[in-house]
């Protein structure tokens, strides 16, 4: 893999996990809580811009940073905490 390959997959990695943690996070926030917060902050969770910016990226990109994130055993029992919480 060549240094600029790395380095995209990479930031495709930090991309896709910062769209799962505000996706989640928002998502398991009470609405109370989330109503409480400052405007930029809760902007800012409800944003998509992470996910539309992975989304940008070539297909095979994705694929390979999809995998090795989801790969991840902290990113694993983050979403199963999560999940857990939410039943």
């Amino acid at each position: 893999m060549t240094d600029e390959r790395e380095n995209i997959l990479s930031a495709a990695c930090a991309l896709l996990m910062a769209a799962i943690l505000l996706r989640d996070l928002h998502g398991s926030m009470n609405p109370h809580v989330r109503a409480a917060m400052p405007a930029d902050l809760r902007n800012r969770m409800q944003s998509t811009c992470y996910q539309d910016s992975f989304n940008r990226l070539p297909v095979d990109i994705q694929d390979e940073a999809r995998a090795l994130v989801l790969a991840d055993p902290d990113v694993s029992a983050a979403r199963s905490i999560d999940a857990g919480a939410r039943s």
